[in-house]
């Protein structure tokens, strides 16, 4: 079995019995965090992940916060430990996993969480065709709440208790994710996603501009659709769009991009399980870097492999 346990790392060193620490700002969610996984063993989009992670805790104010460049290596070897079998042979294919870090205030420094643990066998292939049901939160998006002072927009805060009981909220209705309004009651982001809809000849993607987390998969994605010419817009987006919209579209690092087939209990976007050109696009696209960081990654590790001198 490979990856099958959970792993810990606290400060760069492996914890107990896979237990997270609870000190510093763990206690109080002060602090940032990133989530990712990977793909054929390679963290997909890691460096986009750190720079934000980094920027986010410089933002919060924490202090001592790492160079980007060090929190790599401590991940590289984190993910070395999840990936080395504990049994048996190692199997052709690596169990992919999920990968949690985050930059927490303590002690006249900030300090580094890491935990890896298996994916979800659902989440295994989001680039498969499929469509989710949303609904609209009963909780309202936190708005300017999100950005620190002086900072030009949001930030990924440890603290995510309204967003985390919204999503249980919407999966009690029977819905897969639920979407955050405005106080003017325009749709923002999810509570674990960003948004696209494509309402006419403009993609609306509410980012930074709107109050919404900039995704590193909603920047790729973003990307993709402009190179393709899309008419990108950094808006919210109002009622009457996204129910007129030709396609409406979820990314997040774990969902990757999927199609939303139902809102409140309506059909929305394609009105049948075909996907439309802009998922197709977006799928391709995101596909190609996936590829793209799986060769990358074989490299780099084939390189430091090379470096050790064999007994070493």
């Amino acid at each position: 079995m490979v990856g099958g346990v959970r792993t810990v790392w606290w400060d760069g060193r492996r914890g107990p019995d896979g237990r997270v620490p609870w000190e510093g700002g763990l206690r109080l969610g002060d602090g940032v965090f990133e989530t990712l996984r990977t793909f054929g063993g390679a963290p997909f989009l890691l460096r986009p992940h750190l720079d934000r992670l980094r920027r986010g805790a410089l933002a919060i104010g924490l202090r001592a916060v790492p160079r980007t460049s060090e929190l790599e290596t401590v991940l590289r070897r984190a993910l070395a430990l999840a990936s080395a079998p504990t049994g048996g042979r190692r199997p052709r294919r690596p169990r992919e996993l999920v990968v949690r870090i985050a930059l927490v205030e303590g002690d006249r420094r900030a300090h580094l969480l890491i935990v890896t643990e298996p994916l979800p066998r659902k989440l295994d292939h989001p680039l498969a065709p499929r469509g989710v049901l949303v609904g609209t939160s009963r909780y309202a998006h936190p708005g300017p709440a999100l950005v620190p002072p002086g900072s030009s927009g949001p930030v990924k805060w440890l603290g995510r208790g309204p967003q985390s009981h919204a999503l249980r909220d919407a999966r009690a209705h029977g819905w897969e994710e639920g979407l955050l309004c405005d106080a003017r009651g325009n749709y923002v982001e999810g509570t674990r996603s960003n948004l696209l809809a494509l309402v006419g000849d403009r993609l609306l993607a509410p980012g930074p501009r709107s109050g919404a987390l900039s995704g590193i998969t909603r920047e790729l994605a973003v990307r993709g659709a402009a190179a393709r010419g899309f008419k990108v817009v950094d808006r919210p987006v109002a009622p009457r769009e996204i129910r007129r919209a030709s396609e409406v579209l979820l990314t997040s690092s774990l969902l990757g991009v999927v199609a939303v087939r139902g809102l409140d209990g309506r059909p929305v976007g394609r009105r049948d399980a075909t996907s439309g050109p802009l998922e197709v696009s977006l799928r391709d696209h995101v596909a190609s870097r996936i590829l793209q960081e799986e060769a990358a990654w074989r490299r780099a590790r084939s390189y430091r492999s090379k470096r050790v001198r064999p007994g070493a």
